[in-house]
């Protein structure tokens, strides 16, 4: 009885590790992400490109 309840203990904490491993690894790639668009940003300039040729057309 007592290894049953080992076995299960064991087995939902290796469970939960594992979630947790995945949702650090998660959020370590988010923040990989956010580092790379500081450094190079690609999203901003682009859009302000749009805007601005956008208002030269309507000029």
């Amino acid at each position: 009885m007592f290894y049953v309840q080992i076995s299960r203990l064991l087995r939902m904490t290796d469970e939960d590790v594992q979630r947790e491993r995945k949702r650090r690894l998660r959020a370590e790639q988010l923040l990989r992400e956010v580092e790379r668009e500081c450094r190079a940003p690609f999203v901003v300039p682009v859009l302000l490109q749009a805007f601005l040729s956008i208002t030269e057309l309507t000029e």
